[in-house]
């Protein structure tokens, strides 16, 4: 069969395979098999799923199909719209070619105009996103399908803080044991050595084996050994004697050789087998073997001859026997990893249901077993078929087999495309799989679809890609080939060119040995190698930048200066990453990293939390000097010291901190922070890693300002920080450090960070430095990760056979090639790679390419060995690539061009005049602060409930926090005329009372448990005034915790409490601190439940009052003036309504505001109800300006 040769050929049913080079216009592709999707087979937007690895991936393809569907209804507009137009685009080409294939399949003009106008408006109705999120997607639309709790799991993007806790578990369970205990500590040392192989994301979905020695295969082997020495008769002692004569010069080396051979005889024809390996001489075996004879000088011979083998093969199996007893030494810690993983895998999902949490992988979990539920899975697959009637799946080869199981399930009857490169599968360590896409290959219908045009690299690159990957078993996985690609004509003329001359695009530093250095009789270190490759990469660098011949061409055939943004160095490591970013800025050369690592694992993450401990603490003197010796802030420690006797100093000090502290109340903590980073970024950015440092705290005052969002108070925004910290991981988008400047720069990033970028210019400087797998030292279990066929397997411990370890380490290997791929195919116009003997550098990717593939024999990793691979390599690519010598410096620094400075650039002219200077973002809480009668203050939940000489059970702000968690959380039906709590709930109950730090000893923890689900069973089986039960509502008839955001025109708070006055709310206050209110008002609503038509809030309360009678709450609810919570609350619910409803009436649609004290509820008191009258409503609403254009 015909492959096909566009995505125009490729047929719409099935599963269809399409394979993407890098830079060969895979997202192009996807977006023509998406519009033809929609023209040809009529299909909606939302009966396609568009799934690719990533969510950034994922909005960049929403980005291009939203494109393509403008240009397509643009298209469709035209009299005749599929006839190409010499001033056609790629895209316009492309839309014209799907619409002419649709009208020669006979559908009419105007219902193809009908079909692109309908999937432009309709496109945000599209399922485009990660293959994890569209599993959660399918198990919530069709969760009784799949048999899925009523109430649908919250997706969370990382599970691994809950892993851990899994895992600190184990190890504290494992301690109460002594021989385990000693274990862990002997092997692990600490809980974080466990978890770091425990939640390895390689075990998912892998056969664990933990191999056990084959005693009795290994002593038969041995003693087959012994007994073949045991038949050794005249004959093999004349030949001994003869091989003797012919290798040793001595003769009393060979009298003593000739006794040694006459003792081993001796000893293999005497004893029973374990007599005989009792008595075993080792060294004895060992001074006979053809290795000991051959290193005896001057003869240096080496002996041969079937006495020989029979000696090696007696060594051999002694040697086996002796790995097998290590082997069986480390038994008992390899099982105990893998009773670990065990109780991970059994664990988590119960820890996860009982949060009601899904992570990602769970997700994927849970489709697979239930469409795996015979008849009931069938039926699951239908329904969803018919939902969803085709799938784009990109970057498939970063799934995994459980992944596959699902589209093949869902989609392979109907439609389902997979897109990707198997030679750019590089996630293992996050759990992708290629051999997933291996599997699928094979099952897909025709020849793939292969796209081998370039729209990345130039002419010459391509050239230089095509001699280095192409040779035979160059990616060692069968499936996996380098398809030689050519360079579009749009791109062709990229070169990098010096006095006109296009440059070789793949440039091949030879490393010389004895400019390295090294030992006699050795190759050069890694170390030594290392030093000179990150000298000669700041030197090309900076001589490159410097030479006024140097020039990029473009895809348009323009010349320009070549500037540090143009040039990208990529590396293993983060911390290879950091240290040439130090070199190149030391030589006066910009350079920024790109990086996958948190920001809160850098020392500006600690510097801030000094800052927050202040502000948590303001009247605190020793954290008010620890956050001015900060970093940030730099104060010079002997002031500082000097000025602990100085109650003048201390009290300035700690007046400036509770300055902070009023600022960030105000404002949150994003404006105080960057004024703080403003003072201090002179001074930071004069030293090393300075840009970095700025970054990182510009970056961190956006997080904080995020959380703060979400916190009660600067304490609590404290505590959520530190738990941050904590948590962090390094695949987090928002936390991964972004670039450093912004400004012309060199870019130092890892590969795994780069993918998906490209760059003109590309150092790829490590390359030839190589880990030997066997070479670990570790004391923890070897993991030797290997697939047998496409079945993905796992063998733990020292016992694993020399085949599984040699499996184990090609797909090491394979791997490191596919990051050598991603690495080159980041450029455009030139690629720099340095080669030579190194140690361990046949371990490398780079040997493997050179050196090995295609070849019945191996080059040797020596001078000539090097310099010959190199030089097929250049021969291989006909001109595209070249030799040179290690670049030295010629230049320090680099000059900004002059074309930067042609046009000078100023800032513009800023005035004060209408800065709206009384400006703030308020909430209930500091609405009503520093009021001059303000009795108390209620920030946060249970802030009424401080009476510290009650013993009724735990009180105060946590207790309160702690309870409206579990509102939030649980299941209200579940506690539908409990008289306990309900088994399924206590969980979350007990959760979220943990979470809070009130969890104390048992019995104080059972005690708290109790009150609380006492508060929330009395509460939601209360009958309310408006005649129902919370219990009874459907769960789409309630909603906890509606944030809300109110803008604020200019107000004066005399008018508004005259205004409050006149409907008798707010009689025991005057006013509030501030005497204009204008801003933001932001809050959130504890509940809002729809009942008979109407929407009703409710407010939890944990207040400890009296009694809780009428006369009771209302003492409390004044206290606390929680009557203009409630008329805030309200006043929100009607600019919403009103917003959403074209017929929305106050009088008809607003129900009452509840204050529930779920203390008291138990005998039917405290609940207090109000409904706010419409004319005060409306009176507030035109108060603060909604008149104007203004809303919620």
């Amino acid at each position: 069969m015909m492959a096909p040769r566009d995505a125009m050929q490729l047929p719409l049913d099935g599963i269809r395979a399409v394979e993407a080079s890098a830079g060969t216009g895979k997202t192009f592709t996807i977006a023509t098999l998406y519009l033809r999707l929609l023209l040809e087979r009529g299909l909606k937007v939302d009966e396609i799923v568009v799934a690719t690895f990533t969510r950034a991936a994922a909005a960049e393809l929403s980005t291009r199909l939203r494109e393509r569907l403008l240009i397509a209804d643009a298209v469709l507009g035209d009299t005749d719209p599929g006839t190409p137009r010499a001033d056609d685009d790629g895209q316009h080409a492309a839309s014209r070619k799907a619409v002419a294939q649709a009208l020669a399949a006979s559908i009419a003009l105007d219902e193809l105009r009908r079909r692109a106008r309908a999937a432009r408006l309709a496109i945000d109705t599209a399922y485009i996103g990660t293959l994890h999120g569209f599993c959660h997607r399918a198990l919530a639309e069709f969760g009784f399908e799949t048999g899925q709790a009523l109430v649908q799991p919250d997706l969370i993007d990382d599970i691994r803080v809950l892993e851990t806790e899994v895992v600190r578990d184990f190890w504290r369970r494992g301690s109460a044991d002594a021989a385990t205990a000693r274990l862990l500590a002997d092997i692990w040392q600490a809980p974080e050595h466990l978890i770091g192989q425990v939640c390895d994301s390689r075990w998912r979905g892998r056969e664990v084996h933990v191999a056990e020695p084959d005693w009795p295969r290994l002593h038969a082997t041995f003693e087959r050994a012994r007994q073949t020495l045991a038949r050794w008769g005249a004959g093999a002692v004349a030949a001994f004697q003869a091989e003797l004569t012919d290798c040793v010069t001595s003769a009393r080396t060979r009298s003593g050789r000739m006794a040694a051979f006459e003792q081993l005889r001796a000893w293999a024809q005497t004893g029973t087998p374990a007599e005989a390996l009792a008595s075993f001489d080792a060294k004895l075996l060992s001074s006979l073997a053809a290795d000991a004879l051959e290193r005896l000088q001057p003869k240096g011979v080496r002996p041969s001859g079937s006495v020989f083998d029979d000696l090696a093969a007696l060594g051999a199996a002694h040697a086996a026997l002796q790995q097998a007893e290590s082997a069986a030494a480390a038994l008992p810690a390899a099982r105990l990893l893998r009773d670990a993983r065990g109780y991970l895998e059994a664990e988590l999902p119960q820890r996860l249901a009982a949060r009601n949490l899904m992570g990602h992988d769970q997700a994927v979990d849970r489709l697979v077993a239930a469409l795996d539920e015979g008849e009931r899975g069938a039926r699951a697959a239908a329904r969803i078929r018919a939902r969803w009637k085709a799938a784009l799946v990109d970057e498939f080869q970063d799934t995994d087999p459980r992944q596959w199981r699902v589209v093949r399930t869902l989609f392979g009857p109907g439609t389902l495309v997979l897109v990707g490169d198997p030679k750019q599968a590089i996630y293992n360590f996050r759990g992708g799989d290629v051999f997933a896409w291996l599997a699928a290959r094979a099952e897909a219908q025709g020849e793939p679809l292969r796209l081998d045009e370039s729209w990345r690299a130039g002419h010459g690159l391509c050239a230089a890609t095509n001699a280095l990957f192409s040779p035979p078993h160059a990616f060692i996985e069968a499936g996996i080939e380098h398809p030689d690609i050519r360079a579009a004509a749009a791109v062709a003329p990229r070169a990098l060119l010096r006095d006109g001359a296009v440059l070789p695009a793949l440039e091949l530093w030879r490393l010389d040995p004895e400019l390295i250095g090294h030992a006699a009789g050795r190759l050069p270190s890694k170390a030594r190698a290392r030093a000179v490759i990150e000298r000669a990469c700041v030197a090309w660098i900076g001589n490159t930048l410097h030479d006024a011949a140097i020039r990029l061409r473009d895809a348009h055939g323009e010349l320009r200066r070549l500037r540090p943004q143009h040039i990208a160095v990529l590396v293993h490591s983060n911390a290879q990453a950091q240290a040439l970013q130090a070199a190149l800025s030391q030589a006066g050369i910009p350079a920024s990293c790109n990086l996958r690592a948190s920001v809160y694992a850098g020392d500006e993450a600690a510097d801030v939390t000094l800052l927050l401990d202040a502000l948590a603490a303001p009247d605190d003197g020793p954290r008010a000097r620890a956050a001015r010796a900060s970093l940030l802030l730099g104060d010079n420690a002997a002031d500082l010291a000097r000025g602990l006797d100085d109650d003048a100093q201390q009290a300035t000090l700690l007046a400036g901190i509770a300055t902070w502290r009023s600022a960030v109340e105000r404002h949150g903590p994003l404006p105080w922070l960057h004024r703080l980073i403003a003072v201090a970024a002179p001074r930071l950015l004069a030293t090393a890693g300075g840009q970095r440092c700025v970054a990182n705290y510009l970056q961190l005052a956006e997080l904080l300002q995020d959380l703060n969002a979400q916190c009660f108070g600067v304490e609590d925004l404290a505590t959520r920080f530190a738990r941050a910290r904590v948590e962090a991981t390094d695949d987090a988008d928002s936390t991964r450090l972004r670039l450093d400047t912004d400004a012309d720069a060199v870019t130092v990033s890892t590969i795994h960070a780069a993918k998906g970028l490209e760059y003109p210019v590309v150092l790829v400087p490590y390359a030839v430095l190589g880990r030997d797998p066997a070479g670990r030292q570790d004391p923890r279990p070897a993991l030797h990760w290997y697939h047998e066929g496409t079945r993905a397997q796992v063998a733990i411990g020292e016992g694993a056979s020399a085949a599984v370890r040699q499996r184990a380490a090609v797909e090491i290997r394979a791997e490191a090639i596919r990051k050598l791929y991603v690495a080159v195919t980041r450029a455009s116009a030139l690629c720099v790679v340095p080669w030579g003997p190194v140690n361990l550098a046949e371990h490398s990717a780079a040997y493997h390419l050179l050196h090995a593939a295609g070849r019945a024999a191996a080059l040797p990793l020596d001078a000539a060995g090097c310099d010959t691979a190199l030089q097929e390599l250049c021969t291989r690519a006909h001109g595209a690539a070249a030799i040179v010598p290690v670049p030295a410096a010629t230049t320090a620094g680099v000059q900004p061009a002059a074309a930067a400075a042609a046009t000078p650039l100023h800032a513009r002219a800023f005035t004060r005049a209408g800065v709206e200077r009384d400006w703030q973002v308020w909430s209930f809480s500091r609405l009503v602060r520093g009021s001059p009668n303000q009795a108390a203050v209620d920030p946060a939940p249970g802030t009424g409930d401080t009476d510290a000489g009650d013993t009724r059970g735990p009180a105060g702000p946590r207790f309160g926090t702690a309870v409206h968690a579990v509102f939030e959380q649980t299941d209200f039906a579940a506690w539908r005329d409990r008289t306990g709590i309900p088994a399924a709930e206590r969980a979350l109950v007990e959760r979220c009372l943990r979470d809070q730090g009130l969890a104390g000893g048992r019995a104080a923890l059972q005690h708290a448990v109790d009150l609380a689900g006492a508060c929330v069973r009395n509460a939601l089986n209360a009958t309310l005034p408006c005649g129902v039960r919370l219990c009874d509502l459907a769960p789409a008839a309630h909603r906890a915790e509606i944030e809300f955001h109110l803008s604020l025109a200019p107000a004066r708070t005399a008018d508004l409490f005259a205004l409050l006055h006149r409907y008798g709310y707010q009689r025991q206050r005057s006013g509030v601190a501030a005497a204009t209110l204008h801003g933001l008002l932001t809050g959130k609503v504890d509940l809002t439940f729809s009942h008979a038509g109407q929407f009703h809030l409710i407010d939890w309360k944990t207040n400890r009052c009296a009694a809780y009678d009428d006369a009771s709450l209302r003492a409390e609810i004044a206290l606390h003036d929680y009557d203009l919570q409630w008329l805030v609350y309200t006043l929100a619910l009607h600019r919403w309504l009103g917003q959403q409803w074209a017929g929305y009436d106050y009088a008809r649609d607003v129900g009452d505001a509840y204050y529930l004290f779920v203390r008291g509820m138990a005998d039917g008191h405290g609940v207090h109800a109000n409904h706010p009258p419409r004319e005060l409503i409306e009176a507030l609403d035109a108060l603060f300006g909604h008149g104007r254009g203004d809303g919620a």
